[in-house]
């Protein structure tokens, strides 16, 4: 097959952004390598120096390294006009990208394009509605959006387009689209180092916003009296996080080992040495990458029962699930862990030595690889074009 990967964000750019956490670059490198290695023709359209084995058609990123100012913006006061210039200069970016693989699609030198980032995302929509005929995919890694929201309305209008869920419990939202598929995420197992004994301390890896809930463990790990290695985005001395503010003090004892955002390398020593992963989100997330991460070294996961996790760990095998507080208690029948809440973190940390790190891994190898990934999508891709 021709395929044609439109992934239209900078944060694909590993030079401009070699910090940045994100996942679906990543992804798209695993995916597009992936695709390549079962010999198909493959074209990625993002960032010039995407990492990636297949062939590049990259936009310039010439107007988000240097921004000209934007004459409409004139009036803007000095804090914001930077800010607006930016983003203006990053939307021509991916509408340029955008443009460029639609037109290949258009003069047929793909037989297939899949949409495999949000950026941009109803540009795509406006322009397979009017330029394109062969099959297009989309993979929406944000989350679903409110009812009283502009996306709302706008995926509303673009709902009979064709959609993969990287979860089932993506799918939970009032908005109704046209779902083809679910296709998990997977990662290259072979690189991730197992380790079948591990050191004291457990792991917390993640944004530091709110809703990843760092603030749970690290109430947890204070009830247990255990210890903790965090690698989080911590905030300049010039820049302000609320949530940071919150939780500084938590972090500033002799429990906690405090670190940056740390490269490919440094985070898989980082769960290989790790008693379990700590992962008690606050929201329905739609796919915890770092949990397939953690598991293939053969860390175990303790989690929240939220959004994705149950689809994703296994609940006595792979580590331990803990219904977040006692809202659903009809939950708990089908847990190994019975009490809720930070207690329920606790009694799972107690009990996380029963879980085999052999298991884990072997659970990621057989459902969470690239392998398995791209294997899934081909099978859509086969599904759209027999479709026509």
């Amino acid at each position: 097959m021709k395929i044609g990967l439109l992934f239209p964000s900078i944060y694909a750019s590993p030079a401009l952004f070699p910090d940045k956490i994100f996942a679906p670059r990543e992804l798209l490198t695993d995916l597009s390598n992936g695709l390549v290695a079962r010999g198909h023709d493959v074209t990625v359209f993002s960032v010039p120096d995407v990492e990636t084995k297949a062939r590049v058609v990259g936009s310039s990123l010439e107007g988000v390294k240097h921004p000209l100012p934007y004459y409409k913006f004139r009036g803007a006061d000095g804090v914001h006009r930077p800010v607006l210039d930016y983003e203006y200069a990053k939307h021509q970016f991916e509408l340029d990208c955008s443009v460029r693989a639609f037109t290949a699609a258009k003069r047929a030198e793909v037989d297939i394009l899949h949409c495999y980032h949000d950026s941009s995302l109803f540009y795509s929509h406006y322009l397979n509605d009017v330029i394109v005929e062969k099959p297009v995919l989309y993979t929406l890694h944000d989350p679903l959006p409110p009812v009283d929201s502009f996306e709302f309305c706008e995926f509303t209008r673009f709902a009979g387009h064709n959609y993969v869920s990287i979860s089932n419990a993506f799918r939970q939202s009032e908005l109704k689209i046209n779902f083809v598929d679910t296709c998990y995420h997977g990662i290259d197992v072979s690189i991730y180092t197992m380790n079948e004994s591990s050191e004291d301390s457990y792991l917390f890896l993640g944004r530091l916003v709110h809703e990843k809930g760092l603030h749970h463990a690290l109430a947890a790990i204070k009830s247990a009296n255990g210890k903790l290695t965090v690698s989080i985005n911590i905030p300049g001395r010039d820049e302000k996080n609320q949530y940071y503010e919150e939780i500084k003090n938590d972090l500033e004892n002799s429990q906690c080992t405090v670190l940056p955002v740390v490269d490919k390398a440094h985070r898989i020593e980082l769960y290989a040495k790790a008693k379990a992963l700590l992962f008690p989100i606050e929201w329905e997330e739609p796919f915890g990458i770092v949990l397939i991460e953690a598991m293939a070294c053969g860390t175990p996961v303790i989690a929240y029962n939220r959004g994705s996790v149950p689809e994703i760990v296994k609940d006595g095998i792979t580590g331990f699930i803990v219904e977040p507080d006692s809202t659903n208690p009809s939950n708990l029948s089908n847990l190994v862990i019975k009490q809720t809440g930070i207690a329920g973190l606790v009694e799972a940390m107690r009990r996380i030595g029963e879980i085999d790190r052999r298991a884990c891994r072997a659970h990621v190898r057989e459902h969470f690889s690239v392998d398995t990934m791209t294997e899934g999508y081909i099978r859509v891709y086969e599904k759209l074009l027999k479709k026509g």
